[in-house]
């Protein structure tokens, strides 16, 4: 088996948190709808409808919400942002690591491949140069 240079190890590092980041984020957002159906609050689903619908709920006195519950849905909501711009901030490192890349950048001209996948590919990848 060969050995991964201590880039690729990084590489392939960074791109587990992301993966990890998105994933504890599709479950907090998940968990806030679903506490909020059990109030009969139903939410339309992508990433609008809870940074822009979760706040107005939380804000209507008449919503038939406990105070308890409305706190600790304003706490997951304000973990769910936080994930959300760690996930940025690291598609922003890969981003740049593949555009400085050039076997990343041979990888971009397929089509369907940009540079979240590039990287991936070459993290996994112990012979860039095939590339």
């Amino acid at each position: 088996v060969p050995v991964k240079s201590v880039a690729a190890l990084a590489m392939q590092a960074c791109h587990r948190i992301r993966r990890g980041y998105v994933r504890r984020r599709t479950a907090t957002g998940n968990q806030i709808r679903g506490l909020l159906l059990e109030q009969g609050i139903a939410l339309a689903q992508g990433e609008a409808a809870l940074s822009q619908g979760v706040p107005r709920v939380l804000e209507d006195a008449s919503q038939p919400l406990p105070d308890l519950l409305r706190e600790l849905i304003d706490e997951m909501l304000s973990e769910w942002k936080r994930l959300g711009e760690r996930i940025a901030a690291l598609t922003e490192r890969l981003e740049a690591c593949a555009d400085a890349d050039q076997a990343a950048k041979r990888l971009m001209t397929v089509r369907g491949i940009g540079p979240i996948t590039a990287t991936a590919l070459l993290a996994k990848q112990t012979e860039p140069e095939r590339f």
